[in-house]
């Protein structure tokens, strides 16, 4: 397949990842666990609870140990450094009581939160973990491929990957 269509569209595995509407293990590499390590990349919404719910379906089939990851993206710089710090903080709060929200409702699963790029630090903690599960976004059938969270990460590495719909 052209590079280019790739790009925009997405492979055949992110098409069928993104819009199944049952849940899809993407693997890569010839090694096969059963995982009991999960990382569960958590931004507090809905989704991270539709995720963890899936996943507790199958506690009673094995007893793997889920992480559920939240990071903080640092508000975009603006030139007037004040109004920054401001902004900065304010989010921070927000973010902070949301945080400790989810905590008490999730209060059996370790939640880890890490301030940068949400890719990149939920690529660099996976390589501790025997797989990322995650429900995506549902955006609109032409905006799936272009820049999501979940499309990048399918794009990336050798962690199995599970979506759930």
């Amino acid at each position: 397949i052209n590079p280019l269509v790739t790009l925009l569209l997405g492979s055949t595995a992110e098409r069928l990842a993104l819009l199944s509407p049952v849940p899809v293990w993407i693997h890569r590499g010839a090694r096969t666990v059963l995982p009991q390590k999960i990382l569960v990349p958590c931004d507090l919404s809905s989704r991270s609870k539709h995720t963890i719910g899936e996943l507790d379906k199958f506690k009673s089939a094995f007893s793997p140990s889920l992480e559920l990851f939240h990071v903080r993206e640092e508000p975009l710089p603006i030139l007037d450094f004040q109004s920054y710090n401001l902004i900065s903080a304010q989010m921070m709060k927000v973010d902070q009581d949301n945080v400790e929200n989810f905590k008490k409702k999730n209060t059996s699963y370790k939640l880890v939160t890490e301030l940068g790029g949400v890719v990149e630090c939920i690529r660099a903690r996976a390589k501790k973990f025997d797989i990322i599960a995650l429900s995506p976004r549902e955006h609109s059938s032409s905006s799936h491929f272009m820049g999501s969270i979940t499309a990048k990460l399918l794009g990336y590495g050798n962690t199995p990957i599970v979506i759930f719909p």
